[in-house]
């Protein structure tokens, strides 16, 4: 299931959103070469989301949203639940996450470049 695509400016990378459940969404990247459609694997951004705040995994939301282009720079949003049952930011938003990601991409070889705080975030009570 697709939840947002965009073209790259140069039309060679199409940047997807796709739902893997109805607690989680994920960014893919398909590079256009030479006739040729491949998916890049892209860094694990939530690790490294994780390991700023001491843990090894999240709960089980998870979620991007907002793709965006600037050259050969793909930024979006990344959000989700430090627990397993919070269900949204508005239950304990203490226990939620929100981030700025921008990846690049040369090539065929995708880098985290930044990896920013969109809001406060609690540690566990």
């Amino acid at each position: 299931r697709f939840i947002e695509l965009i073209w790259s400016p140069d039309s060679t990378l199409l940047a997807v959103i796709s739902g893997g459940t109805k607690t989680t969404s994920e960014v893919r990247i398909i590079r256009f070469h030479n006739d040729t459609a491949e998916e890049l694997k892209l860094p694990d951004y939530h690790q490294n989301i994780y390991g700023r705040h001491k843990r090894l995994k999240g709960g089980r939301d998870s979620f991007a949203k907002h793709l965006r282009w600037e050259n050969n720079v793909l930024s979006f949003d990344s959000e989700g639940s430090w627990t397993e049952w919070v269900s949204n930011p508005s239950d304990l938003p203490e226990d939620w996450y929100a981030y700025s990601i921008k990846l690049t991409i040369v090539d065929a070889r995708v880098s985290l470049a930044e990896v920013n705080l969109k809001n406060r975030v609690n540690k566990r009570r």
